[in-house]
């Protein structure tokens, strides 16, 4: 084909240089994939305003307990209801937390300072000695949110942590970093 300037286009060929640079791509991807990041949906109302009902966010996996830190939106195994959840840390290991019937979280006696919670619940008192090695997790959207204060078992052990919410992806108009 000619140009108008009656110079021929040059073919565009496929070459081993184009099939490498691909290659690698798909590489690197699934490395990040596989050992860094995940996505997670949210699928209910309980991580509202933070976390709104059918986002997508991106979880970086967690190496190791240290990186668990009380308010981080995490995404954990549930042995109760065999699915991954997303709640917010409130209890960290050895920790005695209690809620009072007007919904305020209580660390050790004192209050814990949650400008991220939306529609408190109040009149559920309950007490919790969260075991070594486990974790207390509760909804942002405590009216909403079957979080442990009503789960049978509410600790969830350190083995059982799978991430960290970083980004909200989804969606477009509740892009947020967390991380």
């Amino acid at each position: 084909m000619k140009r108008k300037d009656n110079v021929e286009k040059p073919k565009e060929k496929f070459t081993w240089k184009t099939f490498a640079l691909f290659g690698a791509e798909l590489l690197v991807l699934w490395l990040l994939f596989h050992y860094c990041i995940f996505l997670a949906v949210v699928p209910s109302t309980s991580m509202e305003p933070t976390i709104p009902q059918n986002s997508l966010s991106v979880v970086s996996y967690l190496h190791g307990e240290k990186e668990v830190e009380r308010g981080d939106c995490v995404v954990f195994w549930s042995d109760e209801f065999n699915e991954r959840l997303v709640k917010r840390v409130v209890g960290l290991p050895g920790e005695e937390i209690s809620v009072d019937g007007d919904g305020v979280v209580y660390v050790e006696g004192s209050p814990l300072t949650e400008a991220y919670v939306s529609n408190q619940e109040k009149g559920v008192e309950r007490e919790f000695s969260v075991p070594e090695g486990c974790y207390l997790f509760l909804g942002d959207n405590r009216l909403n949110s079957d979080d442990a204060r009503w789960w049978e078992d509410p600790y969830i052990s350190s083995e059982d942590l799978l991430g960290k919410v970083q980004v909200v992806l989804w969606p477009l108009n509740s892009i947020k970093f967390l991380g």
